[in-house]
Protein backbone atom coordinates (compact mmCIF):
# COMPACT_ATOMS: atom_id res chain seq x y z
CA UNK A 1 0.00 0.00 0.00
CA UNK A 2 2.82 2.36 0.84
CA UNK A 3 4.42 2.01 -2.59
CA UNK A 4 1.03 2.82 -4.20
CA UNK A 5 0.72 6.03 -2.17
CA UNK A 6 4.24 7.02 -3.07
CA UNK A 7 3.57 6.31 -6.72
CA UNK A 8 0.42 8.47 -6.59
CA UNK A 9 2.30 11.32 -4.98
CA UNK A 10 4.94 11.15 -7.69
CA UNK A 11 2.33 11.16 -10.46
CA UNK A 12 0.55 14.14 -8.87
CA UNK A 13 3.79 16.04 -8.49
CA UNK A 14 4.70 15.49 -12.13
CA UNK A 15 1.27 16.68 -13.21
CA UNK A 16 1.48 19.82 -11.12
CA UNK A 17 4.96 20.58 -12.37
CA UNK A 18 3.87 20.17 -15.99
CA UNK A 19 0.76 22.26 -15.55
CA UNK A 20 2.65 24.90 -13.60
CA UNK A 21 5.29 25.13 -16.28
CA UNK A 22 2.65 25.56 -18.95
CA UNK A 23 0.85 28.21 -16.93
CA UNK A 24 4.10 29.91 -16.07
CA UNK A 25 4.97 30.10 -19.71
CA UNK A 26 1.78 31.57 -21.03
CA UNK A 27 -1.90 31.68 -21.42
CA UNK A 28 -3.33 30.14 -24.58
CA UNK A 29 -3.00 32.47 -27.53
CA UNK A 30 -6.59 31.82 -28.43
CA UNK A 31 -7.72 34.68 -26.17
CA UNK A 32 -8.77 38.20 -27.14
CA UNK A 33 -6.29 41.02 -27.68
CA UNK A 34 -6.41 43.54 -24.82
CA UNK A 35 -8.58 46.58 -25.44
CA UNK A 36 -6.76 49.69 -26.68
CA UNK A 37 -3.90 47.73 -28.28
CA UNK A 38 -2.52 48.81 -31.68
CA UNK A 39 -0.19 47.42 -34.31
CA UNK A 40 1.42 50.04 -36.55
CA UNK A 41 -1.24 52.49 -35.42
CA UNK A 42 -4.08 50.10 -36.35
CA UNK A 43 -6.58 49.42 -33.53
CA UNK A 44 -6.79 45.67 -32.86
CA UNK A 45 -8.10 45.65 -29.27
CA UNK A 46 -10.87 43.13 -28.57
CA UNK A 47 -10.12 41.06 -31.69
CA UNK A 48 -8.96 37.47 -31.80
CA UNK A 49 -5.72 36.68 -33.63
CA UNK A 50 -7.30 35.64 -36.92
CA UNK A 51 -9.39 38.83 -37.09
CA UNK A 52 -6.37 40.98 -36.29
CA UNK A 53 -4.25 39.23 -38.90
CA UNK A 54 -6.80 39.85 -41.66
CA UNK A 55 -7.17 43.51 -40.70
CA UNK A 56 -3.40 44.13 -40.51
CA UNK A 57 -2.82 42.52 -43.91
CA UNK A 58 -5.51 44.76 -45.43
CA UNK A 59 -4.09 47.94 -43.86
CA UNK A 60 -0.55 47.14 -45.00
CA UNK A 61 -1.71 46.53 -48.56
CA UNK A 62 -3.78 49.72 -48.51
CA UNK A 63 -0.76 51.75 -47.32
CA UNK A 64 1.34 50.41 -50.20
CA UNK A 65 -1.37 51.28 -52.74
CA UNK A 66 -1.48 54.93 -51.61
CA UNK A 67 1.80 55.78 -53.36
CA UNK A 68 5.50 55.17 -53.42
CA UNK A 69 7.87 55.56 -50.50
CA UNK A 70 10.10 58.55 -51.30
CA UNK A 71 13.38 59.65 -49.76
CA UNK A 72 13.78 63.42 -50.03
CA UNK A 73 17.32 64.64 -50.62
CA UNK A 74 17.93 68.34 -51.28
CA UNK A 75 14.92 68.80 -53.52
CA UNK A 76 15.47 65.50 -55.31
CA UNK A 77 13.35 62.38 -54.79
CA UNK A 78 14.88 58.93 -54.33
CA UNK A 79 12.07 56.44 -54.91
CA UNK A 80 11.77 53.10 -53.10
CA UNK A 81 9.51 50.84 -55.22
CA UNK A 82 6.49 49.38 -53.43
CA UNK A 83 7.52 45.83 -54.26
CA UNK A 84 10.71 46.42 -52.25
CA UNK A 85 8.71 47.17 -49.09
CA UNK A 86 7.86 43.81 -47.50
CA UNK A 87 5.44 43.59 -44.57
CA UNK A 88 6.07 40.37 -42.58
CA UNK A 89 2.56 39.75 -41.27
CA UNK A 90 3.45 36.32 -39.87
CA UNK A 91 6.27 37.68 -37.69
CA UNK A 92 4.10 40.64 -36.74
CA UNK A 93 1.44 38.25 -35.42
CA UNK A 94 4.08 36.28 -33.51
CA UNK A 95 4.95 39.53 -31.76
CA UNK A 96 1.26 40.04 -30.99
CA UNK A 97 1.03 36.54 -29.49
CA UNK A 98 3.99 37.22 -27.25
CA UNK A 99 2.25 40.34 -25.98
CA UNK A 100 -1.03 38.62 -25.08
CA UNK A 101 0.60 35.65 -23.35
CA UNK A 102 0.38 36.01 -19.56
CA UNK A 103 2.19 34.25 -16.73
CA UNK A 104 0.09 31.81 -14.64
CA UNK A 105 -0.21 34.17 -11.74
CA UNK A 106 -1.95 36.68 -14.01
CA UNK A 107 -4.23 34.10 -15.62
CA UNK A 108 -7.40 35.56 -14.16
CA UNK A 109 -6.25 39.18 -14.52
CA UNK A 110 -6.96 41.65 -17.29
CA UNK A 111 -4.42 41.78 -20.16
CA UNK A 112 -2.35 44.94 -20.56
CA UNK A 113 -2.74 46.96 -23.77
CA UNK A 114 0.30 47.26 -26.06
CA UNK A 115 1.47 49.28 -29.05
CA UNK A 116 3.92 47.69 -31.47
CA UNK A 117 4.94 48.36 -35.12
CA UNK A 118 4.63 46.10 -38.14
CA UNK A 119 7.66 44.01 -38.92
CA UNK A 120 8.92 45.53 -42.20
CA UNK A 121 11.95 44.92 -44.36
CA UNK A 122 12.99 47.08 -47.32
CA UNK A 123 14.84 44.92 -49.80
CA UNK A 124 17.15 46.98 -52.02
CA UNK A 125 19.91 45.51 -54.16
CA UNK A 126 23.34 47.13 -54.31
CA UNK A 127 22.73 47.99 -57.95
CA UNK A 128 19.62 49.95 -56.97
CA UNK A 129 21.44 51.85 -54.24
CA UNK A 130 24.36 52.64 -56.55
CA UNK A 131 22.30 55.46 -58.08
CA UNK A 132 21.87 57.19 -54.72
CA UNK A 133 24.12 60.20 -54.03
CA UNK A 134 27.24 59.39 -51.96
CA UNK A 135 26.12 62.06 -49.50
CA UNK A 136 23.23 59.82 -48.42
CA UNK A 137 23.82 57.14 -45.78
CA UNK A 138 21.82 54.38 -47.46
CA UNK A 139 21.87 51.95 -44.51
CA UNK A 140 20.58 54.47 -41.97
CA UNK A 141 18.09 55.92 -44.44
CA UNK A 142 16.58 52.49 -45.18
CA UNK A 143 16.35 51.78 -41.45
CA UNK A 144 14.47 55.05 -41.02
CA UNK A 145 12.19 54.12 -43.93
CA UNK A 146 11.43 50.75 -42.30
CA UNK A 147 10.48 52.52 -39.07
CA UNK A 148 8.19 54.83 -41.01
CA UNK A 149 6.52 51.96 -42.85
CA UNK A 150 6.21 50.04 -39.56
CA UNK A 151 3.72 52.59 -38.27
CA UNK A 152 2.10 53.22 -41.68
CA UNK A 153 3.47 56.74 -41.49
CA UNK A 154 4.09 59.47 -44.04
CA UNK A 155 5.50 58.15 -47.30
CA UNK A 156 8.12 60.89 -47.66
CA UNK A 157 11.17 60.82 -45.40
CA UNK A 158 14.33 62.90 -45.29
CA UNK A 159 17.57 61.20 -46.21
CA UNK A 160 20.13 60.61 -43.49
CA UNK A 161 23.38 62.32 -44.43
CA UNK A 162 26.58 60.33 -44.71
CA UNK A 163 28.94 61.93 -42.20
CA UNK A 164 31.91 60.47 -44.04
CA UNK A 165 30.86 61.77 -47.46
CA UNK A 166 33.72 63.33 -49.38
CA UNK A 167 33.53 67.06 -50.12
CA UNK A 168 34.74 68.53 -53.37
CA UNK A 169 34.67 71.77 -55.34
CA UNK A 170 31.19 72.11 -56.83
CA UNK A 171 31.69 75.61 -58.30
CA UNK A 172 34.66 77.91 -58.86
CA UNK A 173 35.37 81.34 -60.36
CA UNK A 174 38.66 83.14 -61.12
CA UNK A 175 38.37 86.87 -61.82
CA UNK A 176 40.71 89.78 -62.37
CA UNK A 177 40.92 92.10 -59.40
CA UNK A 178 40.57 95.83 -60.17
CA UNK A 179 43.78 97.72 -59.31
CA UNK A 180 42.10 99.97 -56.75
CA UNK A 181 40.76 97.02 -54.71
CA UNK A 182 42.46 95.68 -51.56
CA UNK A 183 40.92 92.29 -50.90
CA UNK A 184 43.29 90.74 -48.36
CA UNK A 185 41.00 91.68 -45.48
CA UNK A 186 38.04 90.10 -47.27
CA UNK A 187 39.88 86.87 -48.09
CA UNK A 188 40.63 86.26 -44.42
CA UNK A 189 36.93 86.37 -43.58
CA UNK A 190 35.80 84.42 -46.65
CA UNK A 191 38.06 81.42 -46.12
CA UNK A 192 36.14 78.69 -44.35
CA UNK A 193 32.87 80.62 -44.30
CA UNK A 194 30.11 78.00 -44.05
CA UNK A 195 26.46 78.17 -45.02
CA UNK A 196 24.78 75.36 -43.12
CA UNK A 197 21.77 73.21 -44.05
CA UNK A 198 18.48 75.14 -44.19
CA UNK A 199 20.44 78.30 -43.39
CA UNK A 200 20.17 81.85 -44.73
CA UNK A 201 23.25 83.92 -45.61
CA UNK A 202 23.29 87.72 -45.71
CA UNK A 203 26.33 89.39 -47.27
CA UNK A 204 25.92 92.51 -45.16
CA UNK A 205 25.27 90.73 -41.87
CA UNK A 206 27.62 87.78 -42.22
CA UNK A 207 30.49 89.46 -44.05
CA UNK A 208 30.32 93.22 -44.62
CA UNK A 209 29.97 94.04 -40.91
CA UNK A 210 32.90 91.79 -40.01
CA UNK A 211 35.44 93.19 -42.48
CA UNK A 212 37.41 96.25 -41.29
CA UNK A 213 36.94 99.34 -43.47
CA UNK A 214 34.64 97.46 -45.84
CA UNK A 215 33.30 99.43 -48.78
CA UNK A 216 30.47 98.90 -51.26
CA UNK A 217 32.65 98.61 -54.39
CA UNK A 218 34.80 95.77 -53.09
CA UNK A 219 31.78 94.17 -51.45
CA UNK A 220 29.83 94.26 -54.72
CA UNK A 221 32.74 92.61 -56.53
CA UNK A 222 32.76 89.71 -54.07
CA UNK A 223 28.97 89.46 -53.95
CA UNK A 224 28.99 89.14 -57.75
CA UNK A 225 31.52 86.29 -57.57
CA UNK A 226 29.40 84.52 -54.96
CA UNK A 227 26.31 85.02 -57.12
CA UNK A 228 28.09 83.35 -60.04
CA UNK A 229 28.99 80.38 -57.82
CA UNK A 230 25.52 79.95 -56.34
CA UNK A 231 24.01 79.89 -59.83
CA UNK A 232 25.82 76.55 -60.23
CA UNK A 233 23.92 75.10 -57.24
CA UNK A 234 20.29 74.94 -56.19
CA UNK A 235 20.83 77.64 -53.55
CA UNK A 236 17.89 80.08 -53.59
CA UNK A 237 18.58 83.75 -54.37
CA UNK A 238 16.40 85.72 -51.97
CA UNK A 239 17.75 89.24 -52.55
CA UNK A 240 20.06 90.64 -55.19
CA UNK A 241 20.46 94.09 -56.77
CA UNK A 242 22.14 94.67 -60.15
CA UNK A 243 24.26 97.72 -60.88
CA UNK A 244 23.09 100.71 -62.88
CA UNK A 245 25.67 100.01 -65.59
CA UNK A 246 27.79 96.99 -66.41
CA UNK A 247 30.76 96.59 -64.06
CA UNK A 248 34.03 95.78 -65.85
CA UNK A 249 34.75 92.66 -63.82
CA UNK A 250 31.49 90.71 -64.32
CA UNK A 251 29.47 89.44 -67.23
CA UNK A 252 26.28 91.46 -67.73
CA UNK A 253 23.53 90.01 -65.56
CA UNK A 254 26.00 88.24 -63.27
CA UNK A 255 26.65 91.17 -60.96
CA UNK A 256 25.39 92.01 -57.48
CA UNK A 257 25.31 95.46 -55.89
CA UNK A 258 25.62 95.65 -52.10
CA UNK A 259 25.70 98.69 -49.85
CA UNK A 260 24.94 98.38 -46.16
CA UNK A 261 24.20 102.10 -45.77
CA UNK A 262 21.55 101.90 -48.50
CA UNK A 263 20.19 98.55 -47.29
CA UNK A 264 21.20 96.83 -50.51
CA UNK A 265 22.02 93.25 -49.59
CA UNK A 266 22.79 89.93 -51.22
CA UNK A 267 20.89 87.15 -49.43
CA UNK A 268 20.71 83.45 -50.26
CA UNK A 269 19.13 80.39 -48.66
CA UNK A 270 20.58 76.87 -48.60
CA UNK A 271 17.60 74.48 -48.94
CA UNK A 272 19.76 71.37 -48.72
CA UNK A 273 20.52 68.88 -45.98
CA UNK A 274 24.24 69.60 -46.40
CA UNK A 275 26.39 72.70 -46.05
CA UNK A 276 28.54 74.79 -48.39
CA UNK A 277 32.01 76.11 -47.52
CA UNK A 278 33.78 79.00 -49.27
CA UNK A 279 37.48 79.02 -50.14
CA UNK A 280 39.25 82.18 -51.33
CA UNK A 281 42.76 82.46 -52.78
CA UNK A 282 44.32 85.77 -53.82
CA UNK A 283 47.21 85.41 -56.23
CA UNK A 284 48.54 88.66 -57.66
CA UNK A 285 45.86 90.33 -59.77
CA UNK A 286 43.60 87.25 -59.65
CA UNK A 287 41.08 86.06 -57.06
CA UNK A 288 39.83 82.48 -57.04
CA UNK A 289 36.65 81.80 -55.13
CA UNK A 290 35.47 78.21 -54.72
CA UNK A 291 32.43 76.52 -53.21
CA UNK A 292 32.97 73.15 -51.51
CA UNK A 293 30.27 70.61 -50.68
CA UNK A 294 29.23 67.00 -51.17
CA UNK A 295 28.19 65.74 -54.59
CA UNK A 296 25.13 67.68 -55.79
CA UNK A 297 21.77 66.02 -56.50
CA UNK A 298 21.86 67.46 -60.05
CA UNK A 299 24.08 69.37 -62.44
CA UNK A 300 23.41 73.12 -62.47
CA UNK A 301 24.35 75.58 -65.19
CA UNK A 302 23.30 79.13 -65.99
CA UNK A 303 22.62 80.95 -69.22
CA UNK A 304 21.66 84.50 -70.20
CA UNK A 305 19.25 85.97 -72.73
CA UNK A 306 20.27 89.46 -73.79
CA UNK A 307 18.43 92.25 -75.64
CA UNK A 308 20.72 95.16 -76.55
CA UNK A 309 19.34 98.69 -76.06
CA UNK A 310 21.28 101.15 -78.29
CA UNK A 311 22.39 104.41 -76.73
CA UNK A 312 21.29 107.79 -78.13
CA UNK A 313 23.46 110.78 -78.96
CA UNK A 314 22.81 114.15 -77.32
CA UNK A 315 24.37 117.36 -78.74
CA UNK A 316 25.27 120.39 -76.71
CA UNK A 317 26.19 123.76 -78.22
CA UNK A 318 28.68 126.27 -76.91
CA UNK A 319 29.78 129.73 -78.12
CA UNK A 320 33.28 128.96 -76.84
CA UNK A 321 33.94 126.42 -79.61
CA UNK A 322 35.18 127.38 -83.07
CA UNK A 323 33.45 126.17 -86.23
CA UNK A 324 34.34 122.54 -86.97
CA UNK A 325 35.45 121.92 -83.40
CA UNK A 326 33.76 119.08 -81.51
CA UNK A 327 34.27 117.60 -78.04
CA UNK A 328 32.90 114.29 -76.78
CA UNK A 329 31.82 115.02 -73.24
CA UNK A 330 30.54 111.51 -72.47
CA UNK A 331 30.99 108.26 -74.37
CA UNK A 332 27.79 106.39 -75.09
CA UNK A 333 27.22 102.87 -73.84
CA UNK A 334 24.54 100.45 -74.95
CA UNK A 335 22.12 99.20 -72.33
CA UNK A 336 20.44 95.82 -72.15
CA UNK A 337 17.61 93.72 -70.83
CA UNK A 338 19.10 90.48 -69.52
CA UNK A 339 17.37 87.33 -68.32
CA UNK A 340 19.39 84.87 -66.24
CA UNK A 341 18.18 81.25 -66.16
CA UNK A 342 19.42 78.32 -64.11
CA UNK A 343 19.33 74.95 -65.86
CA UNK A 344 18.84 71.76 -63.85
CA UNK A 345 20.44 68.84 -65.70
CA UNK A 346 21.18 65.15 -65.33
CA UNK A 347 24.81 63.98 -65.40
CA UNK A 348 24.13 62.98 -69.01
CA UNK A 349 23.27 66.57 -69.94
CA UNK A 350 19.50 66.21 -70.18
CA UNK A 351 17.73 69.38 -69.02
CA UNK A 352 15.25 68.60 -66.26
CA UNK A 353 13.91 72.12 -65.83
CA UNK A 354 14.72 75.78 -66.44
CA UNK A 355 14.44 78.23 -63.55
CA UNK A 356 14.32 81.99 -64.14
CA UNK A 357 16.56 83.71 -61.62
CA UNK A 358 16.43 87.37 -62.68
CA UNK A 359 15.40 89.84 -65.36
CA UNK A 360 17.57 92.95 -65.20
CA UNK A 361 17.39 96.30 -66.95
CA UNK A 362 20.56 98.27 -67.63
CA UNK A 363 19.63 101.64 -69.19
CA UNK A 364 21.80 102.88 -72.05
CA UNK A 365 24.18 105.75 -71.31
CA UNK A 366 23.75 108.55 -73.88
CA UNK A 367 26.73 109.89 -75.77
CA UNK A 368 27.09 113.65 -75.19
CA UNK A 369 28.87 115.74 -77.83
CA UNK A 370 29.69 119.46 -77.51
CA UNK A 371 29.57 121.50 -80.75
CA UNK A 372 29.95 125.19 -81.69
CA UNK A 373 26.79 127.26 -81.38
CA UNK A 374 27.25 128.29 -85.02
CA UNK A 375 26.54 124.71 -86.11
CA UNK A 376 23.07 125.00 -84.65
CA UNK A 377 22.38 128.12 -86.74
CA UNK A 378 23.76 126.57 -89.94
CA UNK A 379 21.58 123.50 -89.67
CA UNK A 380 18.47 125.62 -89.32
CA UNK A 381 17.81 124.41 -85.83
CA UNK A 382 17.13 126.39 -82.75
CA UNK A 383 19.17 129.57 -82.52
CA UNK A 384 22.16 129.20 -80.25
CA UNK A 385 21.48 130.91 -76.99
CA UNK A 386 23.30 130.55 -73.71
CA UNK A 387 21.37 128.48 -71.22
CA UNK A 388 19.60 130.68 -68.68
CA UNK A 389 18.89 133.70 -70.91
CA UNK A 390 20.58 136.21 -73.27
CA UNK A 391 23.17 137.19 -70.70
CA UNK A 392 24.29 133.56 -70.38
CA UNK A 393 24.67 133.55 -66.60
CA UNK A 394 21.49 131.94 -65.48
CA UNK A 395 22.57 128.26 -65.49
CA UNK A 396 25.40 126.18 -64.14
CA UNK A 397 27.12 126.33 -67.52
CA UNK A 398 26.18 129.79 -68.74
CA UNK A 399 28.25 129.53 -71.92
CA UNK A 400 26.20 126.71 -73.33
CA UNK A 401 23.17 126.88 -75.53
CA UNK A 402 20.30 124.35 -75.58
CA UNK A 403 21.01 120.72 -76.48
CA UNK A 404 19.49 118.60 -79.21
CA UNK A 405 19.41 114.89 -79.87
CA UNK A 406 21.30 113.70 -82.89
CA UNK A 407 18.31 111.88 -84.31
CA UNK A 408 15.59 114.49 -84.41
CA UNK A 409 16.92 117.85 -83.30
CA UNK A 410 14.76 117.78 -80.19
CA UNK A 411 15.91 119.39 -77.01
CA UNK A 412 18.01 116.86 -75.11
CA UNK A 413 18.31 116.07 -71.44
CA UNK A 414 20.78 118.18 -69.55
CA UNK A 415 23.66 116.18 -68.14
CA UNK A 416 26.81 117.15 -66.29
CA UNK A 417 30.17 116.73 -67.93
CA UNK A 418 31.42 113.48 -66.47
CA UNK A 419 30.77 109.76 -66.33
CA UNK A 420 27.39 109.96 -64.67
CA UNK A 421 24.27 111.14 -66.44
CA UNK A 422 21.94 113.54 -64.69
CA UNK A 423 19.23 110.91 -64.31
CA UNK A 424 21.46 108.48 -62.48
CA UNK A 425 20.97 108.09 -58.75
CA UNK A 426 24.12 107.83 -56.65
CA UNK A 427 23.48 104.24 -55.57
CA UNK A 428 22.93 102.92 -59.05
CA UNK A 429 19.17 102.78 -58.69
CA UNK A 430 16.65 103.99 -61.21
CA UNK A 431 13.00 104.60 -60.58
CA UNK A 432 11.03 107.39 -58.99
CA UNK A 433 14.11 109.28 -57.84
CA UNK A 434 15.70 109.12 -61.25
CA UNK A 435 12.59 109.50 -63.40
CA UNK A 436 13.26 106.35 -65.42
CA UNK A 437 11.87 102.85 -65.62
CA UNK A 438 12.69 100.39 -62.79
CA UNK A 439 16.12 98.88 -62.44
CA UNK A 440 14.75 95.42 -63.06
CA UNK A 441 11.40 94.78 -64.62
CA UNK A 442 10.66 91.46 -62.89
CA UNK A 443 12.13 91.97 -59.42
CA UNK A 444 14.24 89.15 -58.06
CA UNK A 445 14.09 90.85 -54.68
CA UNK A 446 12.45 89.09 -51.76
CA UNK A 447 12.77 90.29 -48.22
Amino acid sequence: MKWRKRFGVIILALFLLTAGAALAKSVSAAGKIPAGSTVGGVEVGGMDLSEAQRLLAEKAAEWKREGRLVVSFSGDDLVIPNENVVFDIRQTMENVKQRIERPWYKFFGKGEEFHIPFVVEIQMEKEELAGWPPAVDAEKTLALAEEQAGVLGDKTIRAVMNEKAETKTVASARWDVPEEFFLEKWVNKLNGLEIGPKEKFSFNENLMKKVPAANAKEGSYLAAMMYALFLETNVEILERHPHRTFPDYAEPGIDAYVDESLQKDFIVYNPNDFSYTLRAELSGPKLTLSLLSVEQPAVYEWETEKEVLPFRTVYRYSKDLHPGEEITVQKGQNGARIIVNRLWKTPDGETLKTERISRDYYPPVPEIILRPASDLNETGGEEAEPAGGPQGNGGPEGNQAPETEGTGGETGTSAPEGNETADQAPDGKTGDAAGEEPLYEDPNYVK
